[in-house]
């Protein structure tokens, strides 16, 4: 058991934890290297785009938020390349199915993003 704790923490990290707040991310503007940050609200999502200069190339970040302000996708484009470079439920669900492996509750592993937050609450009820 001593294995999972670790996960066990993350994923109760991850669950509490509601990111970088939006407007710490705009007051980066006054940072010498940020050329932009915007924040918009699309269908009651927030998302804050930041453009700052790192070794001479122009990088933008994409930081979604849901409307209570918690930090669900980070993308960026670098180099003429979009990416998703964080994304919440995915990182659930690596620690759910993780989790899942060493404790044999394989019932609980996921293919997808349905339900994913009920299936981590149920499963840490397990393991605890």
């Amino acid at each position: 058991m001593k294995n999972i704790q670790k996960y066990v923490d993350d994923l109760v990290e991850l669950m509490v934890d509601k990111g970088t707040p939006p407007f710490v991310l705009a007051n980066n503007i006054s940072q010498d290297n940020y050329l932009e940050v915007n924040l918009s609200k699309i269908d009651g999502k927030i998302i804050v785009m930041t453009k700052y200069l790192r070794n001479s190339q122009v990088v933008t970040f994409k930081y979604y938020y849901t409307e209570n302000e918690v930090l669900y996708k980070k993308e960026i484009k670098e180099n003429n390349t979009n990416y998703v470079y964080w994304n919440r439920k995915e990182e659930m669900k690596k620690l759910v199915n993780k989790i899942a492996e060493l404790a044999g509750y394989k019932e609980f592993s996921i293919n997808n993003n349905k339900n994913i937050d009920k299936l981590a609450k149920q499963l840490l009820e397990k393991v605890s």
